[in-house]
């Protein structure tokens, strides 16, 4: 009598369907992963435009005007949220609005007044694995994607010098605009505002 010896190792296919199954599972998990990044930090956006323009409104009280650049016409003054889609354009006025809202001057992490108490995952800087320094200074203020908030005091600044035309609106508030995209692309219509209008 001869026994038959089972063979107990895997087949190929089996080990290709088992390849199949976790890969389509991994992608399956890290298409989600990407998805729920994206909205948590969509949240912290739309959270931290709040707080910002919380700390707009207490500036206001103390100061009589919202926070904007020093000399009329300049940084907040010029930057339009209708025409200024290059994140570039931001980080001057948001700079502005950073000084303003902490009266750290150089961008050294030196506070002297308390309407926004910037976290430090806010502070764009040049290297901001680093802590903020004279030679790390504060540049912007940087949204959770990475980017600079967008900042604009432009109508206000129009309705003040009496040229404001309600025909052609300049900015979307008569107050401050401010905002930020997500999903930029040059060239193309893929933007994702998040705002405060």
């Amino acid at each position: 009598m001869t026994k038959k010896i089972k063979n107990l190792a895997f087949t190929l296919i089996e080990l290709l369907t088992v390849m199949t199954v976790i890969a389509i599972l991994a992608g399956l998990i890290l298409s989600v992963a990407g998805y729920v990044q994206r909205k948590g930090g969509m949240s912290r956006a739309q959270a931290e435009i709040k707080a910002l323009e919380g700390a707009a409104e207490n500036y206001k009280t103390d100061n009589g005007i919202y926070p904007s650049d020093p000399t009329p016409g300049t940084a907040t003054d010029k930057l339009d949220a209708r025409t200024a889609i290059s994140e570039a354009n931001y980080q001057v006025a948001s700079f502005v609005l950073y000084k303003l809202l902490t009266g750290d001057t150089g961008g050294t992490g030196a506070a002297t007044q308390s309407y926004f108490p910037v976290p430090p995952g806010m502070c764009g800087r040049p290297n901001v694995a680093a802590p903020v320094s004279k030679s790390n200074a504060v540049t912007y203020l940087m949204d959770p994607f990475g980017n600079s908030y967008g900042y604009s005091t432009i109508q206000q600044y129009q309705n003040q010098q009496g040229t404001f035309n309600p025909a052609k609106p300049v900015g979307y508030n008569p107050t401050f605009d401010l905002w930020c995209t997500v999903g930029q692309t040059t060239g193309t219509n893929s933007i994702t505002w998040i705002k405060n209008w």
